[in-house]
Order: C-alpha cells, then sequence, then structure tokens
C-alpha cells in the first residue's frame, strides 16, 4: 500500500514537472510558431503570386476585347486629371460625355487605370477619351476613334492583371490564416482556373479592383476574429469600414456586400464573446462612420459647392419648394417632378448633392430594368435553375472553349458537391472557430445578393460568388482528402 502511494506521488511529481516545464518554455515555442508560420506565409505567398503572374500576364495580349474598356479607360483619364487640377465643379464630375461611366459609377476603380496611365502618360500627349458604341462594328468603332491605342490598351490591362495577381495572393492569404496553408493553395489553385477570372484579368475593367477589396474586406474580418485586445479589434472594424467603401466607390454592391460580411462576423463574435450594449453599439458606429464618411470623401459627386451658396436664396426656394408640395404642384417621387425641381431650384439642388448616394442605387435599379427591357438578360429557362448551373460552369477552366459538355457539367458537379461538403465542415467547425465563420458569412452573403438581386446573366456578375464558394470548396476537398487518409491510415495499422 505504502509502495503504491509512494509510485503515484512520483508520478503526479512527474506530471507536474513536465507541466511546469511546459509553462516555461510555453511562450517561446508560440513565439517560434508563430515566426515559423509567417516565414512559410511569405514563402508560399511569394510562389502564389509568381505561379499566377506568369498565368495572367501572358493573356494580356490573348484576351478577346471588351465593349467597356474603352469607358473605362476614358474615364480613368478623365477623373484622374479632375483630381490633378483639384476641379471640384459638380457638373464636371456629372460628365454627361462619360456616359454610364460617370454618373452612375464612383471613381476609385477609375482612379487605379488613371493613375499608372497618366503617371506614363508622353508629355505634352493628350489623353484617350472615346466610348464604344455597340451599336456599330468594330471597325467602324476604331475609325471614329472609340478604340484606345494599342500601348494604352496595353498600359490598363497590366493594372487588371497586376490586380488579378494580388487577388490570387489575397484568397491564399485568407484560407491560410482563416484555416491553414492548404486551404490557401487550394484555393489560389482553383481561382487561376476559374475562366470567368483569368478572362477579366486579362481586360481593362474593373471587377479584378472589385475582387481584391471584397477579399481584403474577408482578411480584415479573420484578423479581427482572431484578435484579442479591443483596441486591436475597434481599429480592425474601423479599417473594414474603409475597406466596405473602397469596393463600393469601385462598383455599388460593394456595400452591400461588405456590410453584410461584417454584421454576420460581427454578429458571431457578439454572441460568442456575451458582448454588451455599449461595446456593439461602438462597433457598429466605428464600422459605419468610418465606411460612410470614406464613400463621401472620395466622391466630390456628393459634395455641395460651397462657393455656389447664397443663403437669401436657400430660404427663398425652400419656402416657395414647401408651398408647391403642400399643394401638389409637385409630387417628390415623380420623375418628372424631380427633373423640374433641378431647374428651378438651384441652391435647393446644391444641398442635395449628399443625398446621390442613395439615389445611385435607384438610378442603377433603373439602368438595370432598362437592360432587361432590351431583352440582355440572356436566360433560357427558369433563372433559379440556369444561375445555379451557370455558377458552377462558368468556374471550370475553358468551359466556353470546350465541346465536350459531359465533362464541363461533370466538373461543375464536382466543385457543386465540394462546396457543399466545405460548407457542413464550416458549419461543424463554426460554433468554436470565428474564422471558420467569415468563409461562411462571406458564401452566404454574396450567394444571396445574386439569387435575390441579379436580373442579368452577366459572367462577371457571378464572380465575387465563385470565388467565396471556392474557398469553401477548398475546405471540401482539404476536409474530404484528411478524412480519407486517416481512414487508410487506420485500415493499414
Amino acid at each position: 500500500m505504502d509502495q503504491t502511494v509512494l509510485d503515484q506521488s512520483v508520478l503526479d511529481q512527474s506530471v507536474l514537472d513536465q507541466t511546469a516545464l511546459g509553462q516555461t518554455h510555453s511562450r517561446p515555442s508560440l513565439l517560434r510558431g508563430g515566426r515559423s508560420k509567417s516565414v512559410l506565409f511569405v514563402a508560399l505567398g511569394l510562389l502564389v503570386c509568381v505561379v499566377s503572374a506568369l498565368v495572367i500576364f501572358p493573356r494580356i495580349a490573348t484576351t478577346e476585347f471588351s465593349a467597356d474598356e474603352p469607358g473605362w479607360i476614358s474615364s480613368g483619364y478623365y477623373y484622374t486629371t479632375l483630381v490633378e487640377k483639384r476641379d471640384l465643379d459638380w457638373d464636371k464630375w456629372f460628365c454627361r460625355e462619360c456616359e454610364g461611366f460617370g454618373r452612375l459609377n464612383l471613381h476609385v476603380g477609375e482612379f487605379l487605370y488613371g493613375i499608372p496611365l497618366k503617371i506614363e502618360q508622353p508629355s505634352g500627349s493628350k489623353a484617350f477619351f472615346g466610348f464604344y458604341d455597340t451599336d456599330r462594328s468594330y471597325e467602324e468603332n476604331a475609325r471614329a476613334g472609340a478604340i484606345p491605342p494599342p500601348e494604352i490598351l496595353r498600359q490598363a490591362r497590366s493594372v487588371a492583371a497586376f490586380f488579378g495577381v494580388l487577388c490570387c495572393l489575397l484568397i491564399f492569404a485568407v484560407g491560410f490564416w482563416a484555416y491553414n496553408p492548404w486551404i490557401g493553395l487550394l484555393a489560389a489553385g482553383l481561382l487561376l482556373t476559374n475562366s470567368v477570372f483569368l478572362k477579366i484579368s486579362g481586360q481593362a475593367m474593373t471587377d479584378t479592383f472589385y475582387n481584391f477589396f471584397l477579399l481584403s474586406i474577408c482578411l480584415a474580418l479573420v484578423a479581427t476574429a482572431k484578435a484579442r485586445s479591443k483596441k486591436a479589434i475597434l481599429s480592425l472594424v474601423c479599417l473594414t469600414g474603409v475597406l466596405t467603401a473602397l469596393a463600393c466607390s469601385v462598383k455599388i454592391t460593394g456595400i452591400l456586400l461588405g456590410t453584410g460580411i461584417f454584421l454576420g462576423a460581427t454578429s458571431w463574435r457578439f454572441w460568442r464573446a456575451r458582448a454588451g450594449i455599449k461595446e456593439m453599439a461602438l462597433t457598429l458606429a466605428a464600422f459605419f462612420v468610418f465606411c460612410l464618411g470614406t464613400v463621401y470623401a472620395l466622391n466630390p459627386f456628393f459634395w455641395p459647392s460651397w462657393g455656389q451658396m447664397r443663403g437669401s436664396d436657400i430660404v427663398r426656394e425652400a419656402k416657395s419648394f414647401s408651398h408647391d408640395v403642400s399643394t401638389k404642384k409637385i409630387v417628390p417621387w415623380h420623375r418628372a417632378d424631380l427633373q423640374k425641381v433641378i431647374f428651378d431650384y438651384p441652391q435647393l439642388r446644391n444641398l442635395s448633392h449628399p443625398v446621390e448616394f442613395p439615389l445611385l442605387f435607384g438610378r442603377w435599379n433603373h439602368e438595370l430594368g432598362r437592360h432587361l427591357e432590351k431583352g440582355l438578360a440572356n436566360w433560357h429557362g427558369n433563372r433559379l435553375v440556369e444561375l445555379h448551373e451557370t455558377l458552377f460552369q462558368l468556374a471550370v477552366p475553358l468551359a466556353k472553349a470546350s465541346n465536350t459538355t459531359w465533362v464541363v457539367n461533370g466538373v461543375a458537379f464536382l466543385l457543386a458537391a465540394l462546396t457543399a461538403a466545405g460548407v457542413y465542415f464550416l458549419l461543424l467547425s463554426a460554433r468554436s472557430k470565428g474564422t471558420h465563420v467569415v468563409l461562411l458569412v462571406a458564401l452566404c452573403v454574396n450567394y444571396m445578393l445574386i439569387v435575390l438581386f441579379m436580373g442579368l446573366n452577366w459572367d462577371r456578375y457571378y464572380l465575387p460568388t465563385m470565388i467565396s464558394a471556392q474557398l469553401v470548396a477548398a475546405v471540401g476537398l482539404y476536409e474530404i482528402a484528411r478524412r480519407a487518409i486517416d481512414f487508410a491510415r487506420r485500415r493499414t495499422t
């Protein structure tokens, strides 16, 4: 009995010593582990950049021409010149000559083209300014000067390709830090085989900019889920607001996606930490202040022209306008009456410029409706069925170039199955791992946006959802492979 007690005492002391030893060395071990993971991230990140550059940049010379490319290049030159000259004239920012590339779009994407193009522009040369007429042939547009010179087109496409490489790096980073290095590499590999992504990365379009900022939002939220300091979390929330504003300033839907992903991931964090009302209010206020503040700061189109304000005229117009509304001479929600107000009340029109941002959603809704009326939706059957088929078919490499339909459909079905498996595995782990929640929420928000609102069956509109689906599909592939290997090992032992 005494010997048993002695043996147990020795065993307990041994365990205690091992625990103490583990505690003594745990901090340096964690530091070494963190350092080695960062080194691995840098090494693999460089590999992803090199491989993606070798895949994407050669496509600059071979990708088909898009009718939107002249518009983005022209408006890029135009709006960058306005900023360069510090010209805040509202009518110039409205830019009737810019067609839909002016008043229907915010301008960060155009700045990202305009700045490098202006840097490369020979001194004294005239900037390209032409918009493709879809009712005329390519040759007729070329004769009319609506096609950018080859050198300018190549430079603009190089900018898009560069951001395409950054998208590959970012999807790798999201997978790496949210899950593990294998997920990052698999997601980057899937993106590099995505037919829509490869096409867009070789054209002077704004989609690579847009998806770069959306992936940056996901990476910021992954960092937020890992952060422990309240100060660090608040800083990352502010950064997420700025990144959402940048995505919105490329494509207006960026504010819907960025805000949706932020609210989804943040709601999980609030629930997990049992956050108080004060903390929740501060977090939401910080996000929306930085988001909306950045949107307005970057877009002079939403600023009143202070030099044109006249106090007495504002008072007079306000009284006249309120009288016309009360007597129903003007009905504010009638388009014809709003056009009348623009010309009859210049002071009120000037003060109403900040309202242009919410009105932009209405303008886009009207523009998309106009495309639908012209029969440009390209749906050939049930919209929901075709949407889901197209979502995965477009992700197949060279899907459109392949004549073997059954191969494309088979690979598309496999990608859909892997995505479903990824959702399942993420649901299993999301309760305890906030980084996994980000991947799940990003897919859900992107998916809901196209299901609920996408009326035009255009390839590039699927791209944000395909990118988030490929991250989740990488999780599905990894977890299935890991479980299969573990099962095989157990069978052999």
